[in-house]
């Protein structure tokens, strides 16, 4: 942490500390009140830490130098602009403190998050509910162990937001080269490869208005996505490389299959459509889709369905369990896109026929 607290109660900077304090002072964290020293060293900013038997909930220990680097830089922008930002604002009420806390000219109080570390959905969920039950305004920015390569993992998914549309975003700086990295537009290709649209800026180059803009704006999402429009299918092979498969998803799955009297090579291609895998789905779709399709069999012919009733299947999928990721800042419409896509499908294949907005009816009762 950069501030720590003197033994009157003032704040002050560890770079000031270094400056300014003729001889040490007695320093204090401002969360726990424990004692803590001033840290110089070669490869991170100069900063406060705390003492290695301290037990400290408030503020995190073991900070990076990128994270350092980050918040400082940050920090930086914020005061070049000549907007009001307090680093490492301690909130008594929250008993949490942001990386940076911004209040803008209209009245608009931003807590900033550079989050570098793993973080868990709770606490995410937690930290996030108490800025925003509070009166603040929250934005999470992503560190360099986030950026996004060819694979989409737990903790990266975390961080996946919506502007209002149907495509996901996810934002991170890089604190090294001082720039602000969007992914928009993240989904899985046909080839099950994560996609997505890919932009770059020097936070240096930016306001905060156009920064917002940017980040807050409409998704440039391709019109065109690779392939889209052609159904693929897993292959024959890879298929029955599943009877193979030992995780407890494809067991239980396969089971199901035998107690149903199906067979794997016999299921409808439709099932197996690409992508298989899902930003949401942790189950991989072929399986959920299996599931899906045998609880409409199991409501019967003429019955009707509508999307308050995906909740039905859900619960209804305790027995057959469908695992999804947790996607906090997604909202559940947003989480039920691949089942309306799905939906499509099945009345393409006669299963299901439509019956008004957002309400179907169940056409047939077996594959």
């Amino acid at each position: 942490m950069f501030y720590a607290e003197m033994k009157d109660g003032s704040r002050v900077s560890a770079a000031d500390y270094l400056v300014f304090c003729e001889k040490p002072e007695e320093l204090y964290c401002p969360g726990c009140k424990h004692p803590v020293f001033c840290k110089k060293g070669t490869k991170k900013l100069t900063h406060f830490a705390h003492y290695s038997n301290s037990d400290c909930k408030q503020f995190s220990e073991g900070e990076t130098a990128i994270h350092l680097l980050g918040k400082q830089r940050l920090f930086d922008w914020f005061q070049k602009q000549k907007i009001t930002v307090q680093m490492e604002a301690w909130l008594p009420k929250l008993q949490q403190r942001p990386d940076l806390l911004i209040q803008l000219d209209d009245g608009r109080k931003i807590a900033i998050e550079y989050q570098c570390s793993p973080i868990s959905n709770e606490k995410l969920v937690e930290r996030t509910k108490g800025y925003l039950n509070n009166g603040y305004e929250v934005l999470w920015i992503c560190g360099p162990d986030y950026f996004i390569n060819q694979s989409l993992s737990q903790k990266q998914r975390l961080f996946l937001y919506s502007e209002g549309g149907a495509s996901f975003s996810l934002l991170c700086f890089n604190s090294e080269t001082d720039e602000l990295l969007f992914y928009d537009d993240i989904y899985y290709n046909k080839r099950n490869q994560v996609h997505y649209n890919f932009s770059k800026k020097k936070l240096c180059q930016l306001s905060f208005k156009a920064f917002e803009e940017w980040y807050k704006g409409k998704s440039f999402r391709s019109k065109n996505r690779e392939l889209e429009g052609t159904n693929f299918y897993l292959s024959y092979s890879k298929r029955m490389s599943l009877l193979h498969r030992k995780d407890y998803s494809h067991r239980l799955f396969l089971e199901q299959l035998y107690i149903r009297n199906h067979s794997l090579h016999e299921l409808p291609n439709w099932l197996f459509y690409l992508p298989t895998k899902d930003l949401f789905y942790q189950t991989p779709a072929y399986i959920w889709k299996y599931y899906f399709t045998n609880w409409l069999f199991k409501k019967g012919v003429g019955e009707f369905i509508q999307i308050s009733d995906f909740s039905e299947f859900i619960e209804h999928s305790k027995e057959n369990p469908v695992i999804f990721y947790d996607t906090p800042f997604v909202k559940e419409k947003n989480r039920n896109q691949p089942l309306l896509i799905f939906i499509q499908e099945l009345i393409k294949q006669g299963i299901l026929k439509e019956s008004g907005r957002n309400k179907w009816r169940v056409t047939k009762s077996s594959f």
